[in-house]
């Protein structure tokens, strides 16, 4: 019930395992995460996950964004020496740990974590838009009736709310960042002619 329409599909195995990364569809996956193991030391669950980012190294090519957990932020170089496929690190309890100063500091901010983070209310979600390459960011804020646009990933990095948003030009390759009700509420308006222009 929890899930709602969303269909869950199990498979079990080892990721240490080529053959196993295979059945799970990892070459195809939307995303790959690699979660860290809190029941061993933090030296032995780091050396899990790199050789899991070892065996996804067989594949040439993958479809999905890849993030791995780790308990040592000292590992994030090691990974990324490893890896041949961007990979985005993330030391958990470093993390938590500024966000819960954070939370402490601005009380209002665990409500609006809880709201971007969970599945109750509206969710972040990256795409490319064909449509919107060349437009400006002020423009492309102005092209969606049911998502609010908050950033753009340009290759590993991500600008959130750019410092000019009329100087900042969409490029082919570029994901905008939106906040919406989920990943298939929310497209460009039609008529994007009638889009705010930059002023003169």
């Amino acid at each position: 019930d929890e899930v709602k329409s969303t269909q869950v599909v199990v498979r079990s195995g080892s990721p240490l395992r080529v053959q196993d990364l295979e059945v799970a569809s990892a070459r195809t996956a939307r995303a790959i995460i690699i979660l860290a193991d809190n029941e061993v030391s933090a030296e032995e669950s780091d050396a899990v996950v790199m050789r899991t980012v070892l065996a996804l190294s067989a594949f040439e090519s993958l479809d999905g964004h890849v993030v791995a957990e780790l308990r040592d932020v000292d590992n994030q170089d090691h990974i990324q020496l490893i890896s041949r496929h961007n990979i985005e690190c993330v030391v958990a309890h470093d993390f938590i740990g500024r966000l819960m100063i954070q939370c402490a500091r601005q009380p209002q901010l665990a409500d609006v974590i809880e709201s971007l983070y969970g599945f109750n209310d509206d969710e972040i979600y990256m795409e490319k838009w064909p449509a919107l390459v060349g437009l400006s960011f002020a423009q492309v804020s102005r092209a969606f009736d049911f998502a609010i646009p908050i950033g753009v990933k340009r290759g590993d990095s991500v600008t959130v709310n750019p410092s000019d948003p009329w100087a900042f030009v969409i490029q082919p390759e570029d994901e905008i960042v939106v906040i919406a009700e989920d990943n298939d509420t929310y497209a460009p308006v039609a008529d994007l002619h009638a889009i705010e222009t930059p002023p003169r």
